[in-house]
């Protein structure tokens, strides 16, 4: 079963580049433009039972900043684990980004190897926290 990374970028180049990059890595990936878009396409997926394995974001989105829609996604699903990439940082944005949640920052431009290996380390960090939440209790059921 495919992965799915939804991944928003206003730069459609970039976009299309990643979504070609992922498509490689076999994950299913579902690309948006905006950040309105970003928050239809996790709607309309969770409807239908599918799980985004992971989210890419840029932070300058032409309708909401990317924190806005961060804290949007979190809304919907708090437990996507979230990459940030921008062309721009600062101390206080990425302590900001760290007290929400996300999983890595990513300083454009981003190798296609870094980005590759921060969304697998991503899913992996999550799928041992969800995997370390069950496994107590199955044990304890076991024994």
């Amino acid at each position: 079963m495919p992965r799915h990374l939804l991944i928003v970028d206003n730069d459609d180049q970039l976009r299309r580049s990643l979504t070609l990059t992922f498509q490689m890595e076999k994950f299913s990936v579902l690309p948006a433009k905006t950040g309105n878009e970003a928050l239809g396409l996790l709607t309309a997926y969770r409807l239908d039972g599918i799980v985004i394995d992971a989210l890419v974001t840029e932070l300058s989105l032409d309708d909401m900043p990317g924190f806005n829609l961060i804290k949007k996604i979190h809304a919907i699903d708090c437990t996507i684990p979230i990459i940030v990439m921008s062309g721009q940082s600062t101390k206080q944005m990425l302590i900001d980004l760290l007290r929400m949640g996300c999983c890595d920052f990513l300083e454009k431009p981003v190798e296609r190897e870094v980005i590759v290996k921060s969304i697998h380390a991503a899913i992996a960090s999550h799928e041992r926290k969800i995997n370390s939440k069950f496994t107590p209790q199955v044990a304890a059921h076991a024994a």
